[in-house]
């Protein structure tokens, strides 16, 4: 038990020696240059999130027309009436809330 008491006494007064002759100025170079790295990493974490939502936004709007354009042509022609209907308002329902949710 003595051992380890001295082992860890040892320890601290080696790392507390080297963290004074260090001084402060490393310790503030260290310190800038980790906020830095992090407000980087930030940057580009936010970055490829709107990447993401614009990407998003892009193929709900087209998805959402392409909608609306198949329910026209099929509740037009007849076909499938019911159908064409439940289409073009699911693609407007889909453009409206793509517009309140990202626009």
């Amino acid at each position: 038990m003595k051992r380890l008491f001295l082992f860890l006494l040892m320890i601290l007064v080696t790392t507390r020696a080297v963290a004074v002759s260090a001084g402060d100025g490393i310790l503030d170079d260290f310190n800038r240059r980790f906020s830095e790295a992090v407000r980087n990493m930030v940057n580009a974490i936010v970055a490829m999130i709107n990447a993401i939502k614009d990407a998003a936004l892009t193929i709900g709007r087209v998805l959402g027309g392409a909608l609306i354009a198949i329910g026209a042509v099929l509740w037009a022609s007849d076909l499938f009436s019911y159908k064409g209907k439940r289409l073009i308002i699911s693609g407007i329902i889909l453009l409206i809330i793509l517009e309140l949710l990202l626009g």
